[in-house]
């Protein structure tokens, strides 16, 4: 798989929803990720619930109003919650 390609999995989020919640995570290797512009074209398209971008640090932080900076280890946790 290419850098700065973008997954997208869609399941149930735990907030109540009718119809499962799509949410978008790009992943990088960069200690200082950058968000770029097919991240943000592919997330109109798709219009998710929740955006991810997971780096290889252990801190957490936003990116802007609707987007997340997470560790891997963060991200699962927050998808083993949704999934309950």
């Amino acid at each position: 798989m290419e850098a700065g390609t973008v997954l997208f999995r869609q399941f149930s989020d735990n907030e109540g929803l009718a119809r499962p919640a799509l949410w978008a995570v790009e992943i990088k290797r960069s200690l200082s990720p950058c968000i770029e512009r097919g991240f943000h074209a592919a997330c109109a398209d798709i219009n998710p619930v929740r955006r991810f971008v997971v780096y290889p640090r252990d801190d957490t932080y936003s990116a802007g109003a609707d987007t997340q900076v997470v560790s891997l280890p963060a991200l699962a946790h927050l998808l083993a919650g949704a999934k309950q």
